[in-house]
C-alpha cells in the first residue's frame, strides 16, 4: 500500500475531483503495478497547476507534434479527460512490459459518475488533493475545461448529466431522511402499545455472537448442550446464546422454566441433531422440552429415535416425542422434528414455526398452543402404519370456546406417502386452520374426523 492513498479494497472508486493530476497519476500508478482494480470517475474536474491560457498553449504545441517520417499519420493525441489521465498514468507504468500491461488494463477512467458507480462508495487520495498540495495563491484550471478548449466537445453534456445526477441524489437523499423520520415516530408509537414488550424483544437484535460454544468432540466450551443450559443462571434477565457446532447430540435437553432469554443456535437441521429413545410417557419421553418463556432455537433438528429405522423397525407404535414446547414467547426457524405418533408436543403459550419440517404419522403436531406455521413442510410417513389405516397430522387441545389457542398453518405444503387426514380434534373446541398450503394427494379429500363426538368436534 503507499502511504497516504488509503487504498486496500478489492476495487476502489476514486472521485477525481480537485486532485492534481500529476500527484493522482503517481499514486495510482503505483497501485496499478501493485494489483489494485481502480475506477476513477469525475475526470473532467481533475486539476492541472498552471492558468488555464498557459496549459492550453502548451497542450496546442503537443497536438502540432508529427511523425518525422509520415506526418500525415502522426501520433493519436487524445482531448477527452479521461484518456488524458489514462495516458499520463501510462507514462507511468512500463506499460510495453507483460507487467505494466496487466496494470494498466486494471485502470478505467471516466468522466461523470456513470452506472453503476454513482451507487458506489467513492474515495479521494489525501496525497493527491489540491487542497493540500497546491500552493496557496497558484493558478489552476480543470482538465475538462482544457480539454472543451482544444477540441473536446462534450464538456456542457457531461455538465448537464452531472446536475440531473446530483438532482437526483438530492432526492433519494430526501427520501431516505424521511423515512428515517418515520421510522423514529413509528418507533415511538410501538413504544407507546407495546410497552415493556419492547425491553423482551429487542436484544435479541443485539445478541450478535453466541457466548457459548457446544461441540461433542470437546473443542467447545462444553460437549453437551445439557451442561451448556445448566450453566446459564436461574432466572436470567439477559439473551444468552449458545453455538451448537455440527454433530449428532444423544442427549434429553431441558430447559427448565426459570432459564428463559435463551438463544440455541446450530448449523443446519442436518447438520445439528439432538437424537433420544423413549417412548410411552409424554411427559418424559420428549427428546427435547422447554418450559421457559422467551427461547429462540435456530437450524437445528430433534429425532426421537424409538421408531427408527422405520422400514424394519419392530417396535410397537407409542407416543415418542421429539420436542414439547409449554413456554410462552418461543420461536423456531429453520428446524426439523422427526418421530411418528405425537412427534411435536405444542403444549402451550404463543409460538412460531417458520421454515420447519416436521414429519410423523399419528396425530404428529398436537396440544393447546397458540401457534403459527410459517412455509412449513409436512411430511407423513404413512409407511409405518398398518395397510388400510391413515394418518392424522395435528390433534389440537382447546378445551373452552374462550380460549385463544389454535393452530395455524400459513404456506408450506403437505408431502409423504400413505394417507392422511388434516387432524381430529384431541379437545371439544379445537381449532386448526390451512391457509395457502399445498396439500398434496397424501391428504384424504375427507379432511377432517372426529375424535370422540363430544362439544364442537
Amino acid at each position: 500500500m503507499v502511504s497516504g492513498s488509503g487504498i486496500c479494497a478489492k476495487r476502489v472508486v476514486v472521485d477525481a475531483r480537485h486532485h492534481m493530476l500529476g500527484r493522482l497519476a503517481s499514486v495510482l500508478a503505483k497501485e496499478l503495478l501493485n494489483g489494485q482494480k481502480v475506477v476513477v470517475v469525475r475526470c473532467e474536474e481533475i486539476c492541472i497547476s498552471g492558468g488555464l491560457v498557459r496549459q492550453k498553449m502548451k497542450y496546442m504545441r503537443f497536438l502540432r507534434k508529427r511523425m518525422n517520417t509520415k506526418p500525415s499519420h502522426g501520433p493519436i493525441h487524445f482531448r477527452a479527460p479521461a484518456k488524458i489521465l489514462w495516458r499520463t498514468i501510462r507514462g507511468m507504468i512500463p506499460h510495453k512490459t507483460k507487467r505494466g500491461a496487466a496494470a494498466l488494463a486494471r485502470l478505467k477512467a471516466y468522466e461523470g459518475v456513470p452506472a453503476p458507480y454513482d451507487k458506489t462508495k467513492r474515495m479521494v487520495i489525501p496525497d493527491a488533493l489540491k487542497v493540500l498540495r497546491l500552493q496557496k495563491g497558484h493558478k489552476y484550471c480543470l482538465l475538462g475545461r482544457l480539454s472543451s478548449e482544444v477540441g473536446w466537445n462534450y464538456y456542457d453534456t457531461i455538465k448537464e448529466l452531472e446536475k440531473k445526477r446530483k438532482e437526483r441524489a438530492q432526492v433519494a437523499y430526501e427520501r431516505r431522511k424521511q423515512l428515517a423520520k418515520l421510522r423514529v415516530k413509528a418507533e415511538k408509537a410501538a413504544e407507546e402499545r407495546l410497552g415493556p414488550q419492547l425491553e423482551i424483544i429487542a436484544p435479541i437484535n443485539r445478541a450478535a455472537s453466541c457466548q457459548i460454544v457446544v461441540d461433542h468432540s470437546g473443542h467447545g466450551n462444553f460437549s453437551s448442550i445439557q451442561s451448556a443450559i445448566d450453566n446459564i443462571p436461574s432466572n436470567n434477565k439477559n439473551w444468552v446464546c449458545i453455538f451448537i457446532k455440527a454433530g449428532i447430540y444423544r442427549e434429553k435437553v431441558r430447559i427448565p422454566y426459570e432459564k428463559p432469554f435463551i438463544i440455541l443456535k446450530g448449523v443446519g437441521k442436518r447438520k445439528t441433531q439432538i437424537i433420544w429413545d423413549d417412548h410411552e410417557s409424554l411427559a418424559a419421553s420428549p427428546t427435547f422440552a422447554s418450559f421457559a418463556d422467551n427461547v429462540v432455537v435456530k437450524c437445528m433438528s430433534f429425532v426421537n429415535s424409538y421408531n427408527s429405522p422405520r422400514s424394519d423397525n419392530k417396535n410397537p407404535r407409542m407416543p415418542a416425542v421429539a420436542a414439547m414446547v409449554a413456554g410462552d414467547k418461543t420461536a423456531f426457524y429453520r428446524c426439523g422434528f422427526s418421530g411418528v405418533q405425537d412427534t411435536l408436543w405444542d403444549d402451550q403459550g404463543r409460538h412460531y414455526f417458520d421454515r420447519c419440517t416436521i414429519e410423523g404419522a399419528v396425530d404428529f403436531i398436537f396440544g393447546g398452543g397458540q401457534s403459527i406455521y410459517e412455509n412449513c413442510v409436512i411430511n407423513v410417513v404413512g409407511s409405518t402404519l398398518q395397510p388400510g389405516l391413515h394418518g392424522f397430522i395435528t390433534a389440537q387441545g382447546r378445551t373452552n370456546p374462550n380460549d385463544a389457542n389454535g393452530f395455524v398453518f400459513k404456506g408450506g405444503t403437505v408431502i409423504g406417502t400413505g394417507s392422511t387426514l388434516l387432524g381430529r380434534p384431541w379437545r371439544g373446541y379445537a381449532r386448526v386452520l390451512f391457509y395457502s398450503v399445498n396439500l398434496t394427494n397424501v391428504v384424504d379429500p375427507k379432511g377432517w374426523e372426529a375424535w370422540n363426538s363430544i362439544g364442537h368436534e
